[in-house]
């Protein structure tokens, strides 16, 4: 058990490396951009030919299939956790709110989210920014929905530092209901990083359970990226 802990534990710990590949055109492409940016940009998670997997332990399941309100994406874990991932270029001058839906059909354990061991989230959504062409130029904030703490709490990414934790929601699992979010990007990354960010040069899903050996449920619709 220990030896697969400190795997996992390595796994998780370098989850940023093939995203920097992912990033490696996007951040020239943006880098050199002067073209307007829409005012609004939606992903689809059911578009899967345009995500690219990350994995970490195992696969988590993601199906594209009826989620009670239209057509989804169904995420599931099995002591799994691995990520989908889309290089984007959206400009946070003109599109800062992010705003996407999801259901929470099975959470993991209730636990220490802040620790290694606690590590497991049935939703995650990340937006991340690449500064620079090194490691620690990517930072994230990712939007999670809770089970231990209240929402609106942030915290660091027990693996990467710089991948900061949102509760956007916090609570028990409502399995069949559609939850709404609605998040202020350039704040967010302000609170966490102290910095002005003008861009995400990246956006990812995952719902993970490796490192409680739970088996997690979950649900993502169309995330945007809009005006103010």
């Amino acid at each position: 058990m220990q030896v697969r802990q400190q795997s996992d534990m390595s796994l998780k710990t370098g989850w940023f490396l093939p995203v920097l590949g992912l990033l490696a055109m996007t951040y020239g492409l943006a880098a050199r951009s002067d073209a307007a940016q829409p005012p609004e940009t939606t992903l689809s998670p059911m578009d899967l030919g345009l995500w690219q997997e990350q994995p970490f332990v195992g696969h988590t399941l993601y199906r594209a299939e009826d989620g009670g309100q239209g057509l989804a994406l169904h995420a599931t874990a099995d002591a799994s956790a691995s990520a989908l991932c889309r290089n984007v270029d959206v400009d946070l001058k003109a599109a800062p709110i992010a705003h996407w839906g999801w259901r929470l059909d099975r959470p993991p354990p209730r636990g220490d989210e802040r620790g290694r061991a606690g590590d497991d989230q049935g939703l995650r959504v990340s937006f991340l920014y690449r500064g620079g062409t090194t490691l620690s130029s990517i930072l994230a904030i990712q939007y999670v929905w809770s089970q231990s703490e209240p929402a609106g709490t942030q915290w660091a990414n027990a693996f990467v530092p710089n991948a900061h934790e949102v509760a956007a929601r916090s609570g028990p699992a409502m399995p069949g209901l559609w939850k709404e979010e609605r998040r202020d990007l350039q704040a967010d990354f302000r609170a966490a990083f102290g910095q002005e960010i003008d861009r995400v040069d990246a956006v990812c899903i995952m719902t993970d359970g490796d490192q409680t050996g739970a088996l997690v449920e979950g649900w993502y619709g169309d995330i945007t990226l809009q005006a103010r």
